[in-house]
């Protein structure tokens, strides 16, 4: 199963930073699992106790900042997550590059997850 999920932290609304994850579970076995995730399984998530308490944790270290995890894929145009695919890492001087590609050597996802501080 593949899927990507962003976290935004801001400052004053702002975006401060963000952390990417990258799940690439296949690990050379049939696709299985789950397909997409369904829009209300993704608030239950973001509702569950656990991520609350982290929102809260970041709020007293200080109050300017927030927090936001956002679901990036699968996506309503590319519904389905399970398929045989590898990940291609390109680190090019200025950022890095992700792309995921599957057995038929289409591109399923990708695209800048990182740039240098500009100096």
């Amino acid at each position: 199963f593949y899927e990507r999920w962003k976290e935004e932290i801001r400052r004053n609304g702002e975006q401060a930073h963000a952390i990417h994850w990258i799940v690439t579970g296949l690990g050379g076995v049939k696709p299985r699992g789950r397909p997409k995730y369904e829009p209300e399984e993704i608030a239950a998530v973001l509702n569950e106790p656990f991520y609350l308490d982290y929102l809260a944790r970041i709020a007293e270290l200080d109050p300017t900042w927030s927090s936001e995890l956002i679901h990036m894929y699968p996506t309503p145009q590319q519904p389905d997550g399970r398929f045989h695919h590898y990940l291609r890492v390109t680190i090019d001087g200025s950022g890095i590059r992700f792309e995921a590609i599957d057995s038929d050597g289409g591109l399923r996802d990708g695209g800048r997850i990182a740039d240098a501080p500009s100096s």
